[in-house]
Formats: structure tokens, sequence, C-alpha cells
């Protein structure tokens, strides 16, 4: 009786055990897009954004510092040039901008050079301005701004 009994527990194991991956095998199909519509993509940094964000220069860190700069990091027209318009970069690197803010003259259009410097794709927008430029990497871009003082 016993063997019988142990017999019973094995078969009845052994089917369910089938049972469970015919059903599972037999789940709905469903498309790849359908399958991917709720995912969130995140990108990953390549080796090589990696290291050229570990090798990026600084050397903007210190607003001044470097003869020439000017202290908010935009370049006013010179004295007697009244039609020339002040300007400013901030380039792109891999995970941020430098200089990461800038102060500007209110009232007054200063153009703003982009570089990505970047091996990834960058976006510079100023919602209040309605301001938005796309920068694939390795491109320029500028854009002027004028902006109201606060």
């Amino acid at each position: 009786m016993n063997r019988a009994r142990v017999w019973r527990a094995g078969t009845l194991a052994a089917v369910a055990s089938f049972a469970l991956i015919v059903l599972a095998a037999c789940g709905g199909e469903v498309s790849l897009e359908e399958e991917l519509a709720d995912v969130t993509r995140v990108p990953t940094m390549s080796d090589a954004a990696a290291q050229a964000t570990n090798t990026a220069p600084n050397e903007a860190a210190t607003p001044g510092s470097a003869p020439g700069t000017p202290v908010n990091g935009v370049e006013s027209p010179s004295a007697g040039d009244e039609t020339a318009a002040a300007t400013a970069e901030i380039v792109s690197y891999d995970i941020y901008f430098e200089p990461d803010s800038l102060t500007i003259p209110a009232n007054t259009d200063v153009t703003v050079v982009l570089p990505n410097e970047g091996v990834t794709a960058h976006n510079f927008s100023i919602d209040a301005l309605g301001i938005d430029v796309d920068l694939a990497p390795g491109a320029t871009e500028e854009v002027v701004i004028n902006a109201a003082a606060g």
C-alpha cells in the first residue's frame, strides 16, 4: 500500500508540473509594440561617454579666473560699438553643462553659443522664454536671448 501511495503522489506531481508548463506556454500573444508601450527608456552611458566625462576640461569653473573671461560669463560689446551684441557660451558635455548658470543683462540681446562636446544629444531650453534647441553630438547652435530683469 505504501508503494502505491508514493507512486500516485509522484504521478500527480509530474502531471501537475506538465500542466503548469503547458498553461504557461499558452499565454496570450502580445505584440512587441504593446510590450514596450509602458517601458521607460533610460539611456545608458557608454564607455566612451564615461571616459569623455572624466577627461572633460573644467576651465570655466571659476568665472573671471582666466584673462578676458567676463565675471558673469557674458562678453559685453566694446565701449564704442553700439551695434555689437553681448555673447556667452554654454558648453554641453555628456552629463552636465559648463557653466551651469549664466547671468545676462536685462532687456539686452545676448547671443548664446551652444557647442555640444559630448557624445550624446542634448537639449537647451528655457520654458519661460519659449526657447528649445536640440544639440546633436559635435554640433554647435546659437540662440539669441532677451529677457526682462528678474
